[in-house]
């Protein structure tokens, strides 16, 4: 075991770094946490591209108009730079993002390498660099109209958001982004779930099913 710059002995190498995408509100965060514990008893981090938002501030600063769901809200230099640290076996001091004061907060969180890295988020396959560092990348491909209910679910009851607000704001930036940012990333995926029956979308057989189908790719791609 080699030791980093800090001293200290090197962790095991990350083996598997996995990318989770789709749309606002296609359950990324969800199934993410999910495939972690289907992934146990390997260690597994789970980081989410949220946490690298930028600042945003100014003195007209409104959150209502301003376009949260572009690739350069969020900072994948950072992010692109922690994960080459885990994948070599090094600690970082992720960020944390809070979305009720639309900044980074002070604190920094520790994170520990493992065996599995998965980051998910609107643009990890957008960036060049964060996509280049994914051995298996994953897209969820979920209707508009499923999306935009659990965004407006989400947003009004964790994020003090109103139904207005919530609603102007996805017509404004987040659907133009999706189609322009989100909906080409697809094709550079190496697995893509869709939701399959709406009245499922909610439920524990369609996940049952998600995570399934993504231990089968992953065991044929020799990622297993």
């Amino acid at each position: 075991m080699g030791r980093s710059e800090e001293g200290l002995p090197r962790a095991d190498p990350c083996r598997l770094m996995i990318g989770v995408t789709g749309g606002s509100g296609s359950g990324k965060s969800r199934y993410a946490k999910a495939l972690s514990e289907r992934l146990r008893p390997r260690t597994v981090v789970l980081l989410s591209e949220d946490d690298y938002y930028r600042r945003f501030e100014g003195p007209g600063f409104d959150p209502r108009r301003s376009d949260f769901d572009v690739p350069s809200a969020r900072d994948h230099a950072q992010l692109a730079e922690h994960l080459e640290r885990l994948r070599h076996g090094l600690t970082i001091d992720r960020p944390v993002y809070s979305f009720r004061i639309h900044a980074p907060l002070k604190k920094r969180v520790r994170v520990e390498p493992a065996q599995v890295i998965i980051v998910e988020g609107l643009h990890v396959l957008h960036d060049p660099k964060v996509r280049a560092l994914l051995d298996f990348s994953v897209f969820l491909d979920v209707g508009a109209d499923i999306r935009f209910i659990r965004r407006l679910l989400r947003d009004t009851r964790e994020r003090g958001r109103t139904v207005a607000s919530v609603t102007d704001q996805y017509l404004a930036t987040v659907k133009p982004a999706h189609e322009r940012f989100v909906a080409p990333t697809k094709a550079l995926t190496d697995l893509v779930l869709t939701d399959g029956a709406a009245a499922d979308s909610f439920g524990e057989m369609m996940m049952e099913r998600w995570l399934s189908e993504t231990i089968r790719a992953l065991t044929l791609a020799a990622r297993l």
